[in-house]
């Protein structure tokens, strides 16, 4: 079967990823870079060129790669209803094509989004009216776990490379194939990392993270 995954280099979306390879579809990503948040676009294609190169070598004959980059501009009052979500459509409808089986996205278990994947179904299929072949069946393959069971499963090496900061620092881009960041600690996405710590390894577990919020829980 040939599956096309929303990928933004995040754990959630490597893990689909991971699992389709695993259980010997043909899989293909389409990445979505929002032009005007640079800093994270930058690191993001930084870490889906290195998680690719891992798929290419660990499932070389069923891993397709990135068959489009999506380049979308968001102005600062986004008012999109959950966000990603019609990103991820809008993006996945200009990547498919008639070869494409399945197209997953990623709602894991604890997402608002969740709730909604009737709704989001009927938006999809809604879709087949100015698509001239049949439009591939919608799937949420991980809706029922959470991204500590992903950890479980995943090797060391793709969770040293998952991307999940909204806003990182960039400390040094003099080589543009090693893009040297940290988490700004900041975001919504940060704090999830940060406060349910996934695995020993990843920059989010290192010592003085652990301390700098044993000091912020103390306060409260």
């Amino acid at each position: 079967m040939n599956i096309l995954v929303s990928w933004s280099s995040g754990l959630d979306s490597t893990y689909m990823i991971y699992k389709a390879l695993s259980e010997g579809h043909n899989v293909l990503a389409s990445y979505t870079m929002l032009a005007n948040n640079s800093e994270k676009s930058m690191v993001e294609s930084q870490q889906v060129n290195r998680l690719s190169k891992l798929f290419e070598r660990d499932f070389p004959k069923t891993y397709k790669g990135v068959i489009k980059e999506n380049i979308f501009h968001m102005n600062q009052k986004n008012s999109l209803i959950f966000k990603q979500i019609p990103i991820w459509i809008t993006s996945l409808l200009y990547t498919i094509n008639s070869d494409i089986d399945e197209v997953y996205i990623g709602i894991v278990l604890y997402d608002d989004t969740n709730a909604f994947k009737k709704e989001i179904r009927k938006i999809w299929k809604s879709y087949q009216s100015i698509i001239s072949y049949k439009l591939p069946k919608l799937r949420f393959p991980i809706h029922k776990m959470d991204k500590v069971q992903f950890t479980r499963i995943l090797p060391k090496e793709y969770l040293q490379n998952v991307f999940y900061c909204e806003h990182p620092i960039i400390v040094d881009k003099t080589d543009k194939e090693n893009i040297i960041y940290k988490p700004c600690h900041k975001c919504t996405v940060c704090r999830d990392y940060d406060y349910y710590p996934l695995v020993v390894g990843l920059e989010m577990n290192t010592e003085e993270v652990k301390k700098e919020l044993i000091e912020i829980e103390s306060q409260h």
